[in-house]
């Protein structure tokens, strides 16, 4: 697909959507959990979001045929992760400051750099460190 500026703005706007969906998020599971309990809030948060992709996302990319995949015990093992992920995330929105936990969850990608040397014996390149490393000097 090639790109022109109308293209371009689109994406611009979808990225700034997303970052204010997720800071409404964050929010939202910040002010809740003094009333609800995490499970449900987390719940609530699936099924809607399941919705959203049923709904808006998946008839654009083929329907139901769009998700099959021959691997399902990788995918359950990805989806298992994401769920720790995201219970971590919540659990520190409820116990910290916003601004602190979403602090620590920008380390991510140097984790994941520390994590791929470790488990999957890989060796980063030089422009992936720098990478990291100017992520880092935003957090």
């Amino acid at each position: 697909m090639k790109l022109n500026k109308q293209s371009s703005f689109f994406s611009a706007i979808c990225a700034c959507f997303a970052i204010v969906c997720f800071s409404l998020n964050d929010a939202s599971v910040k002010i809740l959990s003094s009333q609800y309990p995490l499970h449900q809030i987390i719940f609530i948060r699936s099924i809607i979001a399941i919705l959203f992709f049923f709904i808006l996302i998946m008839p654009f990319y083929g329907g139901i045929k769009s998700i099959k995949t021959t691997r399902p015990a990788i995918h359950i093992c990805r989806g298992f992760c994401l769920f720790i992920t995201n219970m971590c995330l919540f659990l520190g929105l409820v116990a910290l400051p916003i601004a602190e936990t979403i602090s620590i969850f920008f380390i991510n990608p140097c984790l994941t750099l520390f994590l791929s040397i470790v488990f999957l014996k890989e060796r980063p390149t030089i422009s992936r460190w720098i990478s990291v490393l100017i992520g880092l000097f935003g957090v």
